[in-house]
């Protein structure tokens, strides 16, 4: 066996994960805009960000599960495309409405690239090393925030918040 398949296999897991934190920390970069858009106020805007996170805590234990039950790879897949779909669905919204459904669906992709993350990392690897490389996992989400927040923030000088959202969409599928 190459021995660095499971590295190879356990970093794109994580960068997924990565992907996805940099998506839940996006719409603070395009609050303002995405204010205008919807016409919220700040508890509408409260509410945008809570659709993600609410699905993402609530599914962190049947995501264990279903990760057990169906493996990495085919739940890895799927909470792609619901990512892509999610992320669709939030660029092209006209009402807050499906905004908020775009953003369940990236919650609900979140939590399970998490858990296969970390169930990747443990079939992979000694149990000796699981402390570090879930503590590198962490790591690599702050660093998907920095990423979410730094260049999108630059790029939306320069292109609607949409188009961007639009972008990673692509990325995700």
């Amino acid at each position: 066996m190459n021995p660095l398949k499971p590295i190879v296999i356990c970093l794109c897991a994580a960068l997924f994960y990565c992907f996805d934190y940099m998506v839940q920390v996006t719409p603070s970069v395009i609050s303002s805009q995405l204010m205008l858009h919807f016409h919220l106020n700040a508890s509408g805007l409260g509410i945008l960000g809570a659709s993600f996170l609410i699905p993402y805590c609530l599914l962190q234990l049947p995501a264990g599960l279903i990760v057990q039950r169906y493996g990495a790879r085919r739940i890895l897949s799927f909470s792609a495309f619901l990512s892509a779909l999610g992320l669709y669905l939030f660029a092209i919204s006209t009402h807050l409405s499906l905004a908020i459904g775009g953003r369940v669906l990236l919650g609900l992709s979140a939590s399970c690239s998490f858990v296969s993350a970390l169930y990747l990392v443990s079939q992979w690897f000694s149990p000796k090393y699981f402390a570090i490389l879930a503590g590198t996992l962490q790591f690599l989400v702050c660093i998907g925030s920095i990423i979410g927040l730094a260049p999108i923030a630059h790029t939306l000088q320069h292109q609607p918040w949409q188009s961007i959202i639009i972008k990673m969409a692509i990325m995700a599928f």
